[in-house]
C-alpha cells in the first residue's frame, strides 16, 4: 500500500511540474489543488506510519540507545529527511498566513 502511495506522490510531483509550466497540459486548470491535498495527505500518512513504527520499536537495554538506534537507521533517516521538508514549509506557510493582513477586509468607520 505504501508502495502504492510513494508511486503516486512521484507521478503527482511530475504532473505538478507540468501544470506548473506556462504552456503545459495541465495549465490553467485546478491541478495544483488537486496535487496539493494529494500531498497533504499523502505526507501525513508518511509520518502517521513513522510515528506508529517509532512507537512500537523493541526496547533492549535502554530506552535511550533503543530510541538512537531507531532514528539512526538509514531507511528511518531516509523516510524523515522525506517528511521533514514538506512539515517545515506547511508551518512556516500556515505561521505567514496567520501574520499576513486580511486583504479583503475594510477598515471600521469611526463612530463619533
Amino acid at each position: 500500500l505504501m508502495m502504492l502511495l510513494i508511486v503516486l506522490v512521484t507521478v503527482c510531483f511530475v504532473l505538478e511540474s507540468e501544470a506548473q509550466t506556462p504552456t503545459g497540459l495541465l495549465a490553467q486548470t485546478s491541478a495544483l489543488a488537486v496535487f496539493e491535498q494529494i500531498e497533504i495527505v499523502s505526507v501525513s500518512l508518511f509520518t502517521a506510519e513513522y510515528a506508529l513504527r517509532f512507537a512500537t520499536f523493541p526496547i533492549k537495554k535502554s530506552w535511550w540507545r533503543s530510541c538512537t538506534a531507531f532514528v539512526l537507521t538509514p531507511f528511518n533517516v531516509i523516510d524523515a529527511l522525506a517528511c521533514f521538508p514538506f512539515w517545515v514549509t506547511f508551518i512556516i506557510k500556515n505561521i505567514d498566513r496567520e501574520r499576513a493582513p486580511a486583504s479583503n477586509t475594510t477598515p471600521c468607520p469611526n463612530v463619533p
